[in-house]
């Protein structure tokens, strides 16, 4: 295994010596291109890449309206893309050189590459650049893989099947005049079968259900349905007659209307209010309460500890007595004083 490294890594050396280096060295490119065989492989498959890009451009401008380019151009696609490839895996059989690098990088322009990436590069991360293909979502409309022997998609062969049936009704009946009223034309009435079933099929089985969006329907199936809806409702007139929400306009009415009897009533029917004062006893009330009721007895038992003293003649009775008043004094100022600074 060592030595099958071993030569593999020596045969590359040889190969990349032998290789020129075309970006550094015009005149050897010069030389290479001057003297080119008319017949060899680069050339060939040169005049192969031409004639297969400028097909594909004929082919996609014929077929441009009615788009028809993702049914009728394929093969001219896949020669392009199969000779590119081999335009990028084949060396000159005198220089060595890959038939792309001779080709391609002379200037700046590289006009092979730029054409191949025109109609069918395919985007990538690193190369977001969509060919006219890759557009048109034209793989859509096959079997995958893409190949010489793919075919339509069954969706694909159901949906023309179906939109021929609905442009064969259509040529039965002139298109209705431009001042016509809605659903006047016969179309409207003898095509309404064919091109139901037909916008049925597109909703049904063409779109994708979980997301509606055309970004991957292959861009035949899409301006087809365009134009024929394009022509139902424009040419023909034909299409749901407009209908008067009476529901919803009563509504907006009745909003509408409903200041202008709502301010005469209250006007009319309003009454007075009488004012009513709502009184609420506080802390600081019940303590002036409770204070004026110690006052009051204190002034009470006062009077009648001086009538005690004169009818009696004890002066220690008189003066026990006296001192109880002065504490109780003292005790009902300091706690009136305290409520009234807590408060």
């Amino acid at each position: 295994m060592g030595m099958l490294t071993i030569l593999i890594l020596m045969f590359m050396m040889l190969h990349s010596q032998a290789m020129l280096d075309i970006e550094g060295n015009l005149y050897e490119l010069d030389y290479l291109l001057k003297n080119m065989n008319p017949n060899g492989t680069c050339q060939n498959l040169l005049n192969k890449f031409s004639k297969s890009s400028s097909m594909f451009v004929l082919c996609a401008n014929t077929y441009a309206k009615p788009i028809s380019m993702c049914r009728q151009c394929a093969p001219y696609v896949l020669d392009l893309t199969e000779i590119y490839q081999m335009l990028s895996n084949t060396s000159e059989e005198e220089s060595g050189v890959l038939c792309k690098d001779i080709l391609t990088a002379q200037d700046r322009v590289e006009i092979i590459q730029e054409t191949y990436e025109y109609i069918a590069a395919e985007p990538t991360r690193s190369n977001p650049t969509q060919g006219l293909w890759f557009k048109g979502h034209c793989n859509s409309c096959y079997t995958m893989p893409l190949s010489h022997n793919s075919n339509h998609s069954k969706e694909t062969k159901e949906f023309f099947d179906r939109h021929s049936i609905v442009q064969s009704c259509f040529a039965q009946y002139p298109y209705a005049e431009g001042n016509s009223e809605r659903n006047t034309s016969e179309a409207c009435l003898e095509c309404q079968y064919v091109y139901q079933n037909l916008s049925d099929y597109y909703k049904f089985n063409i779109l994708d259900q979980d997301a509606p969006f055309t970004d991957s329907v292959c861009f035949d199936i899409l301006d087809a349905i365009n134009m024929t809806q394009r022509i139902w409702g424009e040419k023909y007139n034909c299409g749901p007659k407009p209908r008067t929400h009476w529901t919803l306009l009563t509504l907006v009415c009745i909003v509408l209307c409903t200041p202008a009897f709502f301010y005469p009533v209250v006007r009319f029917t309003e009454s007075s209010a009488e004012e009513r004062v709502i009184s609420q006893r506080h802390i600081t009330d019940f303590f002036d309460q409770n204070l004026r009721r110690l006052a009051f007895n204190r002034s009470r038992f006062s009077r009648s500890t001086q009538n005690t003293d004169y009818l009696d003649n004890g002066a220690g009775v008189f003066t026990d007595q006296n001192k109880l008043t002065k504490i109780f004094c003292c005790l009902h100022d300091i706690l009136g004083h305290t409520f009234k600074n807590m408060l």
